[in-house]
């Protein structure tokens, strides 16, 4: 057994999540689809939430290793940042589809969701904070801080549910947020 099998299950597993949601889709399923037998797929996880919360740590580390370590931060690497946000929840949309009642139904993903928001919310003020400082954002208090904060990432999680909402048949496109708070945050040159 090999860790290509582990990943095979997981590719397997997202792509069956994003085309069907969580829902309907079983370990069986994910086995059939990856051609291995339930024994081989238990080997790697113990069942299907296992398998959500791995493929929600995937998603995190594959953010963290486009947007943590910028030496500096300027208007260029934020929006690199944000473009790259928007391909993973395009990569993972069925989380952010599902993320509210896949919390509800496994307390251990909503332990790690809720840790990792907080981690992402100070990973975002620290971002903001250096756009401040190098003079590319203009001076906000604490409180405005907090509520951009706050709005960013409800927005971040819950634009791909929004925007299908919106939809008829398909995906609507993203609505241009970024435009509507450069507006009042860019410095004007």
């Amino acid at each position: 057994m090999s860790s290509s099998t582990r990943e095979k299950i997981l590719d397997t597993a997202l792509s069956l999540f994003n085309a069907s949601g969580t829902r309907p889709v079983t370990t069986n399923h994910i086995a059939k689809e990856c051609g291995i037998g339930m024994g081989n797929l238990y080997h790697y996880f113990r069942n299907k939430e296992d398998i959500i919360r791995t493929l929600y740590n995937r998603m995190g580390e594959e953010w963290d290793s486009q947007a943590l370590g910028v030496e500096k931060m300027t208007m260029e690497v934020f929006g690199q940042i944000r473009e790259h946000s928007d391909s993973l929840f395009v990569k993972y949309r069925f989380i952010h589809d599902e993320l509210y009642t896949l919390c509800r139904i496994d307390p251990e993903l909503a332990a790690l969701n809720r840790e990792r928001l907080i981690l992402r919310k100070a990973q975002t003020k620290g971002l903001i904070l250096a756009l401040i400082r190098d003079e590319e954002f203009e001076p906000l208090g604490e409180r405005e801080l907090e509520l951009l904060i706050d709005t960013i990432w409800m927005y971040a999680i819950f634009w791909h549910p929004y925007r299908e909402m919106l939809s008829e048949g398909g995906a609507a496109a993203a609505p241009d947020f970024d435009r509507l708070i450069m507006k009042f945050l860019v410095r004007k040159q």
